[in-house]
This record gives structure tokens, sequence and C-alpha cells, in this order.
């Protein structure tokens, strides 16, 4: 037990030890993550600025998409318009410019002629706009186009949408729409905002044409790169790098000071038009939650040295207890050792050891005691094979139980009988367990033994309970199947074999006029008869209220049979002579003979069953072969 303390020790210790193994390689990887992690927190910034680029692009060319197919659909609506009336078409603008979302709205004839939804139409002479280059470019287009124009209106930068009209497949005109800003209305700053972020669309040669926030407002009257050269240090080739992008419709992520701090700078060209999406993002707004990254690391390379001081200040302190705990384990053991022996020895179980290397067994005292004889102890096994003591057709579980337990199972139970002094054979059930060293080879089987025998005779006696007939004590109907057929299928396959089925007549009338208790005493008696008239081997069950059936195994001709037959219905005749008195009761008997009438149960019984009725046909009391 000293040894089994030690090791338990050990395989504590080497436990402890690849847990402190564990936490140095976590901390070589936390170092060597640091190191990488200015790396990455470019990578992962540079990916996330695009990220933001590209959305707010797709925002900003999904809010120009939808004020496109806006137009176009008013202008469809209007070409369905009879007789091309610019009063209606007038109040269909009118309509669609409030639900739209539109500034002002007008229509302009092919002559220029144009008609705002502000205007008194009848009273009012329509303002020529033929000269407008937002007019020429859609009247003159070749194919149905929607654009978008900017022109100083009042002294006021306004956007122009514009859409072809046709009519019966001419073209009648345009229609115009007005926005203040198509790219950032509120909706889409409300979707762009984030603290520290400046969005602008600017055309391809870096002129600002439109910003995200009123505060940036003086931001149109630059271009961009003056903008950016306005607000902080940039580098030429810098400039040089993002107009080259920008002419080449490119996009690009830059990085440069503006207002003294480092800022990314990205540029994505709209889908909708010719112009680009620009972000301008604060370094520090960007990289602040990698900066907690980077802090978090640090934190957890400092818990994680704590941790080493700690793991190892609790390992020298366990180390210590366990050491002190080997020596009152080894005494306790030892008196726990001698209350085992004791214990068992007056619980009436048997236990046992057996050793591979040297083959030889051990058994407490008591093993003696409940078989009179002394244990085998030297070359076990085969002592135990070449011995009568275990019933011959269980030692195969013997021997199973000891491979079993050299293949690696470390628990195994099983049953079976020895024998006694007496010549008698007890039910013990053998629960094994494996001891196996460090290499897995099996060393030792210890065990114990139990004595069943009282446990299966009560098992016994309840299937007996169960199979039988309460009231005659031969097989109940399902019991009788199951040993038919059971039989049929394997023992008695190659066999001759003869199916009875006995029904008493007119047994009713038993019943009705002596009662039914003198009915269930004439059936005892009868079924007590049957069981001296037969072998043991032979298969006697009640299938009926007065119905028998009987399988005669292994007969060698029928005239047996037909005798059997015979002897039953003078059983009966006797019987009923001095039970019935003047009452006159007889049987009828069907007969079945296997593989000639049938090979299943199944088959054999509709053949003897009919041959029953043919019985009771020719007059009851008598017997009939089916095949007859």
């Amino acid at each position: 037990m000293k040894v089994k303390s030690n090791h338990t020790v050990n395989k504590i210790i080497k436990r402890y030890f690849f847990i402190f193994a564990c936490l140095i390689a976590i901390l070589i990887i936390c170092v060597s993550y640091y190191k990488h992690l200015d790396k990455e927190v470019l990578n992962t910034t540079i990916t996330r600025v695009k990220e933001i680029s590209n959305n707010g692009a797709m925002i900003v060319d999904s809010k120009l998409k939808g004020n496109f197919q806006n137009i176009e659909s008013i202008s469809i609506e209007i070409e369905n318009v009879p007789f091309f009336d610019v009063q209606q078409i007038i109040n269909i603008l009118k309509k669609e410019s409030k639900l739209k979302g539109f500034d002002n709205m007008s229509l302009i004839l092919e002559n220029g002629l144009s008609y705002s939804i502000h205007d008194d139409i009848e009273n009012n002479k329509p303002n020529d706009v033929s000269n407008k280059e937002y007019f020429k470019s859609t009247i003159n287009a070749s194919k149905r186009e929607y654009k978008i124009f900017t022109d100083d209106i009042g002294g006021e930068k306004v956007y122009i949408l514009t859409a072809p009209i046709f009519n019966n497949g001419e073209k009648k005109g345009i229609i115009v729409a007005f926005i203040k800003d198509p790219y950032f209305d509120k909706k889409v700053k409300n979707t762009l905002l984030y603290e520290g972020k400046y969005y602008f669309v600017a055309n391809k040669d870096g002129s600002i044409i439109s910003v995200s926030y009123n505060e940036n407002e003086d931001a149109k009257n630059y271009n961009f790169i003056d903008y950016l050269q306005r607000k902080g240090k940039i580098e030429e080739n810098l400039i040089y790098e993002i107009k080259d992008s920008m002419k080449k419709r490119k996009s690009g992520i830059k990085i440069s000071d503006i207002n003294g701090r480092s800022n990314y700078i990205s540029y994505t060209p709209l889908k909708m038009t010719e112009d680009y999406f620009i972000v301008i993002i604060p370094a520090h707004v960007i990289e602040g939650n990698l900066e907690n990254i980077q802090n978090g690391v640090n934190k957890l390379i400092i818990y994680m040295l704590l941790l080493f001081m700690v793991m190892i200040i609790y390992l020298i302190i366990i180390y210590n207890k366990i050491r002190r705990q080997i020596e009152s384990s080894n005494r306790q053991q030892a008196i726990n050792n001698e209350r085992y022996r004791i214990i068992t020895e007056q619980s009436g179980s048997i236990i046992f050891e057996y050793d591979m290397i040297t083959k030889s067994a051990f058994h407490t005292s008591n093993f003696k005691e409940k078989f009179g004889y002394a244990p085998v102890s030297h070359n076990y096994i085969e002592a135990i094979k070449n011995s009568n003591k275990i019933y011959k057709e269980d030692i195969h579980k013997f021997l199973y139980l000891i491979e079993t337990i050299q293949k690696g199972t470390k628990y195994y139970e099983t049953e079976f009988r020895i024998k006694n002094f007496e010549g008698i054979y007890l039910w013990i059930r053998v629960k094994a367990t494996g001891i196996f060293d460090n290499e897995k080879k099996l060393l030792r089987i210890v065990g114990k033994m139990i004595d069943i025998t009282q446990e299966k005779k009560e098992i016994e006696s309840l299937k007996a309970k169960v199979n039988k007939d309460s009231g005659t004590g031969v097989y109940n109907k399902q019991t009788t199947h199951n040993l038919i057929d059971d039989y049929l299928k394997g023992e008695g396959k190659n066999g001759t074999h003869a199916l009875l089925i006995i029904d008493i007549d007119n047994f009713k009338c038993i019943n009705d006029t002596l009662g039914h208790r003198q009915g269930d005493a004439i059936i005892s008696f009868l079924a007590e008869k049957m069981k001296g008239m037969f072998r043991s081997d032979d298969i006697i069950g009640r299938i009926g209220g007065d119905e028998f059936m009987i399988l005669i195994k292994n007969i060698t001709d029928t005239q047996l049979v037909a005798d059997k037959a015979k002897a039953l219905s003078r059983v009966f005749d006797d019987a009923f002579s001095r039970k019935c008195g003047m009452l006159r009761i007889s049987n009828s008997v069907g007969i079945a003979i296997y593989k000639k009438d049938g090979t299943t149960y199944d088959e054999l019984y509709e053949a003897a069953d009919t041959a029953l009725y043919c019985s009771k046909d020719e007059g009851k009391g008598t017997f009939v072969f089916y095949n007859n």
C-alpha cells in the first residue's frame, strides 16, 4: 500500500507540473503575440477603414439610386398623361415632389420652356432654360438616360436630376428635380454618424461637392487636396498618389497628419456617378479598441507571472502535505486491511486473488467452509479445467472471465455452478477486477464469490408460476406455444413428432349440470392423468378452457400415437363414470404429424385443429389423423 501512496503522490505532482508547463507555454505565446500585435493592429485598422469607406460609398450610392428610381417612376407616370396636358403634369409633379422629398420640380418642354411646380402657369410666363447644360445634355441624348448636374440658383449650389419624357414614342421634353444635397440627407447622415469621422463627396479632380457635417460646410469651397494641405502637413508623393488614383477611378487608403494628429484617409469611387466618397478617421478613434487589446495582453502577462509564483508556492505546500499524509495513511491502511478481512469473512463472500505471474490463487478460509474442500492454489487455471468442480456446461464462463480481463477489461461479472463436497452444484456469482501495471500488463485478478443458489431457486420458482397453468399444473397456452415452436426450430428440427389437440366434448353440460367447481376438478384430474401417460420430455399444455395440446417427441410410427389417443379415451371414460355418474362425457382428438402435415407450430396447429373438427363431425369421442 505504501507503493500505491508514493505512486499517487508522484501522479499528483506530475499533474501540477504539467499545468505549470502549460502556463509557461501560454506566457511564451502571449509574448510572441504581443510582439506581433503592432503589425496586426495596422492590418486590422486598414481593413476596418476600408470597410467603413466601402459601406459609406454603398449607402451614398443607394441614396443616389433611390433618387434616380424616383424620377424614373415619375417620368413613366407622366408619359401616360393623355394629350400631354401640362397642367395635369404639373399637378403630378407637385404631388410626387412632396412624396419623394425633392425641393422643387419642373417640366421643360422640348423648346426649352420650363414650368415650375411653384409657378402659376396660367398667369406667369415660363422660363427659357434652353441654354442650360442640364437641359441640352438630356434633351439631345440618343437614348433614355437619367443624369445629375449642379447649378447655381440664387447664389446657392443645387443638384439637378433629369429624366426624358416620351409620348407615343416621341421625346416631348424632360422633367427636372432640384435637391440641395442628393448625397447626405438627414437619413444618410444618421446612418453614417460616428464620432470623429468626416465624410465628403468630391469629383475625380478633387473638387468637394458635398460634406456630411455643417461644421465642415466651408470645405465645399476647396479642392479636396487643398483642404488636406490647409488642415495639416501632407507629403508631395502622397498628394500625387491620391490624385493619380482618383483620375483612374481607383480606391485607396493613406495615413497623414491633419490638425496635428494622425488620420486615415480613404477614398472610394461611387458607382452611380463619377464622384468619390471620401472618409477621414482620426487614428485614435479607429485604433481605440485595439489599444484596449494591447492593454489586455499586458495585464494578462502580469497575471500569468503572478500565477506562476502562486503555483510554485502551492506545489511546495501540496508536496509536503501529501508526504506527511503517507505515513499516517500507511498506518491506517494496515488497520483497514485487518478490518476488511474480518468483515468479508463475516459477510459470507469468498475473497480470491489470482497472480498472473506465478499462476497461483488465494482464497479466504470461508471457501473451505462453503464447499467442504480446500481450493486449488497452484497452476490454477489448468487445474480448474481438468477438474469437475465447475459444472461442465459452465466452464466456458469461467475461462471467458479470465480471457476478458486479460484483454484489458478492468471489471467483469459472471455466474456459474461449483460442486460442493456432497456433489451438489451451488450457483456462484463472481465479481472480478483486473490490476494492471503502467504498461497495462495484467498483474492480478482479485474479486469475490457470492453464493446465489437460493436466489436462483426463487427465480426458477417464479418462472414456473409464470409458465404453468394455475388450475392444472401443465404449461399455459403461451408457454406451450413457445416451447413447441423453439423445439421444432432447434433440437427437434430433424425428428418425427405428433401434435395432439384434445377437446372435451359437451364440457359446457358439466358446468351447467354439476357446476363450475366440479368442472374445474374434472379438468385438473384429467391433466394429472395425462401427465402420467406421457414422457417427462413430452410437452403438455392447456390452450383453452377445456382444450389441451400435447407434443409427443420422436415417435417411431403413428400406431404409437393412435394407442395414446385410445388410452386417453379410456382415461376419460373411467374418470367420467366415477365423477359424473350417468352423465356421458367424451373427448375428441385431432392429430398432426411433424413434416408430413406441417413444419412449423402454426402449420401443425392448423392441421391438428382441422382434424379435431373432423373428429367431432364423426360423432365425437374419437380421434382423427389430419392426413386421413
